[in-house]
């Protein structure tokens, strides 16, 4: 028999004895009274050090061992034993911040409706000195779009750490899909979410671990194959409903998706929306003028995935970036999608661009810019605002330059 105010939170992990013991005391310091730990060890095969870390806790956590089948099917072991009525997951390496349930919980109990899900805000970090980049999703985005289903998956990358819902949810839509081993997160959220009352809680909630052991960094391949086919698919089973309900215009979500796509170098699949793009009337944006416009030219720091899906964007809104800057030196003096690669020292000699970070963890490359005296600085997350024209919100006397020296990030 359940609690009606327990919460569940379900801990899978795989060879992560370094990380797990950093992620049970987030768990289990909660200020919210009414939680339990269940860690699931999927097959580890580390000479039981991923066991001897998880029974060192064995009074304060459940502890259940399983043969290796993947996240999906070590969440699922851990749903089918939780108590709780409500469920959040945290990865082995990531961490909650101490009052992450407590604030999810009121949010849910004020929003007059138990199976209400509920999203925050979550830090990005590197090692446990690091104060870590929020996402503060409020600061670029009104409270109305944080609260419609889907909008934060697509336009804030929602991390799962971040969420937490009613059980009930299970019983509903169904489980994990095991047959994934790296989209589960993904598919699960937009089965989740379509039709239902979100809430959104401004604190930050969790701390998201950047390594490269993570499963995102050692399949890099997998993941993306898995998520550019998610998202196309994804996008043709939400019906009409679903995707008013996710943006002020459709346009604006098959723009968001196709830039998901190409950053995953889904060229088949990015091919099979734009057709389908032309078939339902909808192609770039024209004859509009955006705040976007008036910071030409534009450099996009950062060739990696979050560049290109700018840069998609960018396009199908008639903006043309015409440069990106980027550390790597295999990239600098190269193309890249069609326009040069520099490096920053490019800036030196051409200090009227202005420079978008897109990159998600921004604060080397804000910090590379300020040493060099730079000002004329967007964020990706200023930039993504901007394009959602109903809601801009301009800054600087609407020229949409954010001066990262007087404002900060």
């Amino acid at each position: 028999m359940r609690e009606d105010s327990l919460v569940s939170v379900v801990i899978p992990v795989y060879n992560g004895a370094r990380y797990l013991p950093q992620a049970i005391d987030s768990a289990l310091g909660q200020t919210y009274p009414h939680c339990e730990v269940i860690v699931v060890n999927d097959g580890s095969e580390d000479g039981g050090e991923t066991r001897k870390a998880a029974l060192a806790y064995r009074d304060r956590i459940r502890y259940i061992e399983k043969e290796n089948g993947g996240v999906a099917s070590a969440l699922n072991c851990g749903i089918q034993s939780m108590n709780g009525r409500y469920f959040c997951w945290l990865s082995h390496d990531d961490l909650f911040l101490p009052d992450k349930v407590e604030c999810q919980m009121r949010a849910i109990q004020m929003s007059g409706n138990a199976e209400t899900v509920c999203a925050g805000n979550y830090q990005l970090f590197r090692d446990e000195d690091d104060g870590g980049v929020p996402t503060a999703f409020q600061r670029y985005f009104p409270r109305d779009l944080l609260e419609r289903p889907l909008f934060l998956l697509l336009w804030g990358e929602l991390h799962f750490s971040s969420l937490l819902f009613c059980r009930d949810h299970f019983d509903r839509i169904g489980l994990f899909d095991e047959s994934l081993l790296t989209a589960q997160d993904n598919e699960f959220m937009f089965r989740l979410m379509p039709g239902q009352q979100m809430a959104f809680s401004e604190a930050a909630v969790s701390r998201v671990r950047l390594h490269p052991g993570s499963g995102t960094s050692r399949f890099r391949d997998q993941v993306d194959k898995e998520n550019r086919r998610l998202f196309l698919s994804a996008l043709f089973r939400l019906s009409a409903a679903d995707i008013r309900a996710i943006a002020p215009e459709a346009d604006m979500v098959y723009h968001k998706i196709g830039g998901i796509i190409k950053s995953m170098g889904g060229n088949e699949e990015l091919y099979i929306l734009e057709r389908w793009m032309e078939e339902k009337g909808s192609a770039n944006v024209k004859n509009e003028r955006h705040p976007l416009h008036a910071a030409k030219p534009i450099a996009i720091f950062g060739a990696g995935e979050y560049g290109l899906r700018l840069k998609y964007e960018l396009n199908r809104n008639q903006i043309a970036a015409f440069c990106f800057l980027d550390n790597s030196p295999d990239k600098a003096g190269t193309q890249v999608d069609g326009i040069p690669c520099y490096p920053v020292s490019y800036l030196d000699s051409h200090r009227e661009c202005t420079v978008i970070i897109a990159q998600k963890y921004y604060l080397p490359a804000l910090k590379q810019l300020r040493e060099i005296g730079y000002t004329r600085i967007m964020l990706k997350q200023e930039a993504d605002a901007l394009l959602l024209r109903k809601y801009e919100k301009r800054k600087n006397g609407g020229t949409g330059i954010y001066e990262m020296e007087q404002q900060g990030p």
